[in-house]
């Protein structure tokens, strides 16, 4: 009786000891984050579609409209029908759509104000991010000044993600849920590109994760279930929808396939049933949405099929084979080539040994939304001037599968495998740390356009040497830090001589800013012409300035 009380003593203790080491790897892991986090947000003012994204979150807080100014434009009346006109905070907005036969997608529903301002509609996807962040700037309201800090509400879907992961660990890895938790945290935590990619002002950067693991969640959980129809999965098929096409496309392709390639011993019906369903009222309630908060339906249907970028030819296929396979390679190096390649051998294990299409099945939809992830992304190229924010939501799955997989394994191995497969998790994080440290030492920015530094700068020496009523030409995000309303200058508008005089005149341009090796790199006409208005130069950080004379 005494010995047997005081094995259930041990028992309790060594039960104590395991949940503490758990809890407190988990808060350490978290801190760790938080901290690196905090770096990035000290070092990262925003820039380009970031602007554009507060912007819209700001003016839904103040006038009701996910709306962002997009500089002065010179716009064709016979190439717009006109939709409306309101009266918003004071100032009258006359809303437009470009006609149909413009092949006009991008922008296609747009407001001016004055005549010349024009306000763009943050609806590249359904904005749930937009209206969810809204409710942050309400209760802090920020301004350019200060605006870096709208980056710290990403943490709430970074604590989300995380506390995802750690449900997906235990309904996958029941027996050792606490080893892959804590692992897989941290090779999350410690990502170079999930660091950088958490802090951006973006739905693809903490949103599309959070609800990528919770949709896995559901989908597992779903098969399990076996019932007609999952509602659970049903709703966040809806919440996926509203959260961006790009992740919901993914995704759930990888979902249908999955359930119909690994349960063929099962029914898919509750899977495949909820994924319907889901994505059919979805389109309702989206248009019921916009509706009631007169918001173009169309708009982000359009926009996604043009990015698609579909040309039934052979050289656009062969095209599309090469781009793809390069992106996939791409992606590979950013989210961290040995992990990719380590989940990508776990799987194929899985399913030559026949275990993906038995016991394993649950496990091996996240290698089927990993590659999906990829392979679609990578079709249309997509990345943000270097920085391959589409893939971020990948990353809790690789790595929850990555350390899963391998614990699995070595868990019913003998001591040496054990340790073997311990060594071999350790040298791949610490393969990763050395992508990671140098990133968090890096002086400058580490989202878009990282080399630069002085944007904040740039925009207040802009702001002390334009009058408030001046029009500048410049950037978006320049003339964000300026509080200056501005041409747009960037893209292919930096090459054109034609789009730079008519500028020039039309808005009585006097001063002018520009990334210095954009500026450096312009056609020496563009430079003739720049030099004939604007005699005056300097640089601030990586940006050089022109201004007219005094």
């Amino acid at each position: 009786m005494i010995e047997a009380a005081t094995d259930l003593r041990k028992l309790a203790v060594l039960s104590f000891a395991r949940s503490t080491a758990f809890a407190g790897g988990i808060i350490a892991i978290l801190l760790i984050f938080v901290w690196l986090f905090a770096i990035q947000v000290d070092k990262n003012p925003l820039r380009l579609d970031e602007v554009d994204y507060f912007r819209s979150i700001s003016n839904l807080a103040e006038i009701g409209l996910p709306l962002f100014y997009a500089g002065e434009v010179d716009i064709r009346p016979d190439r717009l029908d006109h939709l409306a006109t309101r009266d918003l905070a004071g100032r009258s907005f006359e809303f437009y759509r470009y006609k149909p036969e413009t092949g006009v997608q991008k922008e296609a529903f747009f407001a001016l104000v004055d005549g010349q301002s024009q306000y763009i509609y943050g609806m590249w996807h359904p904005p749930l991010y937009i209206y969810l962040a809204s409710i942050a700037v309400r209760v802090f309201p920020l301004t350019p000044a200060n605006s870096e800090l709208l980056r710290y509400f990403n943490l709430v879907f970074s604590i989300a993600t995380m506390a995802g992961m750690i449900k997906l660990s235990v309904i996958l890895y029941p027996r050792h849920y606490r080893t892959v938790s804590v692992g897989a945290l941290a090779f999350y935590g410690l990502n170079s590109l999930n660091i950088r990619g958490s802090s951006l002002i973006d739905y693809s950067a903490t949103l599309a994760p959070c609800i990528a693991v919770w949709f896995s969640i559901a989908c597992v959980q779903a098969r399990e279930e076996q019932r007609r129809i999952s509602v659970r999965l049903v709703a966040v098929t809806i919440l996926t929808l509203f959260t961006g096409f790009g992740v919901a496309t993914a995704i759930l392709i990888g979902a249908a396939a999955w359930a119909l390639v690994f349960q063929l011993r099962r029914l898919p019906r509750s899977v495949l049933g909820s994924l319907v369903l889901g994505s059919a009222a979805f389109v309702p309630l989206f248009w019921l949405f916009c509706a009631l908060l007169d918001l173009p339906f169309i708009q982000p249907f359009i926009y996604n099929f043009w990015r698609s970028g579909i040309e039934p030819s052979n050289p656009w296929m062969a095209g599309r084979v090469e781009m793809t396979l390069r992106y996939v390679a791409l992606y590979s190096r950013e989210m961290g080539l040995l992990a990719v390649l380590t989940v990508a051998l776990l799987a194929l294990r899985a399913v030559l040994t026949r275990e993906a299409f038995g016991e394993g099945a649950g496990r091996v939809l996240l290698p089927v939304l990993i590659a999906t992830t990829l392979f679609i992304h990578a079709y249309i190229g997509a990345n943000a001037w270097g920085f391959m924010k589409y893939i971020l939501y990948a990353l809790p799955l690789l790595f929850v599968y990555l350390v899963g997989e391998v614990v699995l394994i070595a868990g019913g191995a003998s001591s040496r495998i054990q340790i073997a497969a311990a060594a071999f998790l350790l040298c791949l994080l610490v393969v990763q740390l050395t992508v990671t440290v140098p990133m968090i030492r890096h002086p400058g920015g580490n989202l878009y356009l990282s080399q630069d530094q002085g944007v904040v700068d740039a925009g207040r020496a802009v702001q002390a040497a334009a009058a408030p009523e001046e029009v500048i030409l410049s950037p978006k995000d320049i003339a964000f830090f300026a509080e200056r309303r501005f041409v747009d200058w960037f893209g292919w508008k930096l090459g054109d001589p034609v789009y730079l005089e008519r500028s020039i005149q039309r808005y009585d341009i006097r001063h002018v800013a520009q990334r210095t090796d954009s500026y450096r790199t312009l056609p020496d006409v563009v430079h003739q012409a720049l030099d004939l208005h604007f005699p005056l130069r300097s640089e601030v950080g990586s940006f050089t300035l022109l201004a007219g004379e005094r």
